[in-house]
């Protein structure tokens, strides 16, 4: 969180990578017992803080087992989630000018011009987690699967032809938790290579069948 220092990266983005990976390993870690305290230097900034937390974990009034979701209802929300940016990812993959314009995009220097397009994306990201569509146990059901690391970071619609909905799906996990620690790729590579719009549409083909 310390580029959202005087480097300028935006707090709300910052706040969202550090909780995310801290109920990451919560989520995959369930038996071990830790506190997790954020320093932060005022009150605006433990504001944002909180209502990223309460976006990103929620707020449980209830027993946990009832705000549980089946596994069922996940895959229909994520399901939704590629539905929904499946018209998106084709038209970015289709427009070469965009394309061009997409790899040239940093975390902490956005290309200028197609605003629009940028907060599409935001949003699109936000929803992903929002929906579980950045499943926790990514990695072990990659580990699991003995996926070639070609096909996890450069799918093509032959590679992942013959994979599972859930194999897919942690894939796509994978693309989106790269970027907390390469930022900026997951718009400068898995959107602007069109892996996104192979793994979405891939999806939808495999939960359809």
């Amino acid at each position: 969180m310390i580029s959202a220092g005087i480097f300028g990266y935006p707090v709300d983005k910052a706040w969202r990578k550090a909780i995310q990976a801290c109920n990451d390993f919560i989520k995959s870690n369930p038996d071990y017992e830790i506190d997790i305290i954020f320093a932060v230097l005022d009150d605006e900034i433990l504001k944002i803080g909180d209502k990223t937390l309460k976006d990103i974990v929620g707020v449980r009034e209830e027993d946990e087992a009832e705000e549980e979701k089946s596994s069922e209802q996940d895959l229909q929300e994520v399901y939704k989630w590629c539905l929904k940016y499946s018209k998106v990812f084709r038209i970015l993959n289709e427009d070469v000018e965009l394309r061009e314009h997409l790899r040239k995009y940093s975390a902490y220097s956005r290309p200028e011009g197609h605003a629009s397009i940028y907060q599409v994306l935001n949003e699109c990201m936000k929803e992903a987690y929002e929906s579980e569509v950045v499943i926790t146990n990514y990695a072990e059901v990659i580990d699991k699967s003995e996926l070639n690391n070609s096909v996890v970071a450069y799918p093509s619609d032959e590679s992942v032809g013959s994979l599972t909905a859930n194999q897919i799906l942690a894939i796509i996990a994978w693309h989106f938790r790269r970027d907390h620690f390469s930022e900026g790729s997951w718009i400068c590579d898995s959107v602007a290579n069109g892996y996104m719009n192979i793994l979405v549409n891939e999806f939808i083909k495999k939960y359809e069948m």
